[in-house]
Order: C-alpha cells, then sequence, then structure tokens
C-alpha cells in the first residue's frame, strides 16, 4: 500500500509500471492495484480538476494499537502543491495518517525540495 501511495512522486512508475491495475471509478477516482504473493494492495486515488492525485485511501490497512496489537484502520493521505520538479509534475506537499474513532491523525508530513529521475 505504500508503494502505491507513493505513486504521485513516481509519474514513471504510474505510467511503465505492468504490475499495476488500474480501474475507473468516476470521472475523479481511481483505484489501482498491485498483487502481492499472497494477497494484493489496493489503494483509492481522487484527482483534482487538472487531473492531479489529490488524496490516497485505503479501508483497512494494518497497523498495530497502544498494546501491539495488529489493527486494521482507515489510511488517507494528502498530496498538494504541484509543481514542476526534475522535468516531472509532482506534488510538493504530503501527508499520510490513520482515521481513528475520534477523527483523522496524521503521522508523517512533508515537502520536496528536490527530486531527481535516474533512468536506467
Amino acid at each position: 500500500m505504500r508503494y502505491l501511495a507513493e505513486l504521485p512522486w513516481a509519474p514513471d512508475a504510474l505510467l511503465s509500471n505492468p504490475d499495476l491495475t488500474w480501474e475507473v471509478v468516476d470521472d475523479a477516482t481511481l483505484t489501482v492495484s498491485l498483487a502481492l504473493p499472497e494477497d494484493h494492495a489496493t489503494v483509492t486515488l481522487r484527482l483534482n480538476e487538472e487531473g492531479d492525485i489529490t488524496e490516497i485511501s485505503a479501508e483497512e490497512r494494518p497497523t498495530t494499537d497502544v498494546k501491539g496489537a495488529a489493527v486494521f484502520l482507515p489510511w488517507r493521505g494528502s498530496f498538494s502543491d504541484y509543481a514542476e520538479i526534475g522535468g516531472r509534475r509532482i506534488p510538493t506537499r504530503a501527508e499520510m495518517g490513520y482515521v481513528y474513532d475520534d477523527g483523522f491523525e496524521a503521522y508523517w508530513r512533508g515537502q520536496i525540495t528536490e527530486y531527481e529521475v535516474h533512468l536506467r
């Protein structure tokens, strides 16, 4: 799921990774899946009017509770401030977090300041 959630920063993978399976939900929503050895990972991507990915979500992503037990919670991320960096249009700000009973809590926020593409 994390790889899928980081696709906004990897536009080349969006276009060229043959292991990704895409489904169009509506004009502003897609799902993308990746097969795993014993299962698959799927996230939902939401697009703005320009076609930029602005949100990702998964309804049940594993994490641990305060006692260390495995739990599955809704997982959300947002992407913003798109810019041309390193020859690619990517979001320069993002945050990721879980949705708990009392609301969303981000566990990561970041800002991209540099971006390079290394082709093989």
